[in-house]
């Protein structure tokens, strides 16, 4: 027999899922609201909507046993190889967009979430998976970067902050450190990326940038950032630190403002969540 018939099928036959171990699906993200100041500062409940990628996928995690990186599993899940056979892991991107821009409070940030603008998202999940991996995508507007400070906080209460103040040196992360730090801008249209392992460290963001560029829009356009906590010591070094908490609950992501004189919002977020 020709031999590409019989390579064909083989390859055909490890790509077909076996539905038979299927689970039953991720609970789906029910609502997403903003709130102001960690959820009881003065801009108060606000509207929004978010999406989650939960679905059903195969209980097999041997390479051609319904979960191998060839195959396509049900939505939201995908196949990563480790160490000759397959895992399989679940995705789930949770947006939100209020109906208006969350303003971020001009000067009033501390070094606690309840000093900045929060945004909630409703994560789901199965009880079983855990996180392995998070990502965070970020529409902000502002025309002082350097007086920016972003947290992520996760359903258990643990922290990470993403963003402290580019170009600045902060011996604590209190707000109180002088000056105003990068000048670049930041624009809602040319969102921010931050994940583990990027190229550039958030605390280079704006790095060589002038008063009128635009991160990402900008030479040398750069958009995708590594967290960096700067002075941040109760801070997680990283979105691995999330790892092995349940993906399902509540997560907030946060923007606070150190300096006064420039006012900022926060536009759109997309916390995407990696869990198996």
């Amino acid at each position: 027999m020709p031999l590409f018939p019989v390579f064909f099928a083989v390859f055909f036959a490890a790509c077909v899922l076996d539905r038979s171990g299927l689970r039953e699906p991720l609970d789906s993200v029910a609502s997403a609201a903003s709130v102001g100041s960690g959820g009881t500062g003065p801009s108060g409940p606000v509207s929004a909507t978010g999406s989650s990628g939960a679905g059903v996928g195969g209980s097999s995690t041997t390479s051609g046993g319904g979960c191998s990186p060839e195959c396509a599993l049900a939505d939201g899940f995908f196949c990563e190889s480790v160490m000759g056979s397959s895992e399989c892991w679940h995705r789930q991107d949770v947006t939100v967009e209020p109906d208006e821009p969350l303003a971020i409070e001009d000067n009033n940030y501390d070094g606690t979430l309840d000093s900045m603008n929060c945004l909630t998202f409703v994560a789901g999940g199965d009880g079983i998976r855990t996180v392995t991996a998070v990502e965070l995508r970020l529409g902000l507007e502002h025309e002082r970067l350097g007086h920016l400070v972003v947290k992520v906080q996760s359903p258990d209460g643990t922290i990470l902050t993403v963003l402290n103040r580019p170009g600045t040196s902060e011996p604590k992360d209190d707000g109180n450190s002088k000056g105003d730090g990068s000048a670049a801008n930041l624009a809602a249209d040319y969102p921010l990326a931050f994940r583990d392992g990027a190229a550039t460290s958030a605390e280079d963001m704006g790095k060589g940038l002038e008063d009128a560029d635009v991160v990402c829009k900008s030479s040398p356009n750069t958009c995708e950032f590594a967290p960096a906590p700067d002075s941040d010591d109760a801070s997680l070094e990283g979105f691995a630190g999330f790892s092995g908490e349940p993906p399902e609950g509540e997560w907030l992501v946060c923007a606070g403002d150190a300096v006064g004189m420039v006012e900022g919002t926060l536009a759109s977020a997309t916390l995407t969540l990696f869990s198996k």
